[in-house]
C-alpha cells in the first residue's frame, strides 16, 4: 500500500474489478483515473464511473482493441498534464501504438 500511497498516478481498470482498493482510490482522486472512465459509452456518466459499477460491460476492457484505443488516449492525455517535461514522448507513444492498434 505504501507504493500506492506515493505514486503519481493510479490506473485502475474500474467496472468492479478493484473493489478492494475502493476506499483507498477514493482518498486518491486526484491521483487516480479509471480506464474505465474512458470509454465512451460511459464518457456521458461521469459521476457514476467513480463508483465500481459495470454498466454490463465485460470488465477486460483492454482486450477490445477500440477500448483499448481510448483508454491510450486518455492516460496519454494524463500523463502529459501530471509530467509536462516528457509532453512529447507521450504524445509519440500514444500515436504509436494507435497506428498499431489500426493495423
Amino acid at each position: 500500500m505504501k507504493l500506492l500511497e506515493s505514486a503519481d498516478l493510479i490506473v485502475s481498470n474500474g467496472l468492479g474489478l478493484e473493489v478492494f482498493l475502493t476506499d483507498f482510490l477514493d482518498t486518491i482522486i486526484d491521483r487516480h483515473i479509471s480506464a474505465a472512465g474512458f470509454l465512451p459509452e460511459l464518457k456521458e456518466n461521469e459521476e457514476e464511473q467513480h463508483h465500481t459499477h459495470s454498466h454490463g460491460l465485460n470488465p477486460h476492457i483492454w482486450l477490445d482493441p477500440v477500448f483499448l484505443s481510448s483508454i491510450v488516449e486518455g492516460i496519454s492525455l494524463k500523463l502529459q498534464k501530471i509530467d509536462p517535461e516528457y509532453r512529447e514522448y507521450y504524445q509519440e507513444r500514444n500515436l504509436i501504438l494507435q497506428r498499431d492498434l489500426n493495423e
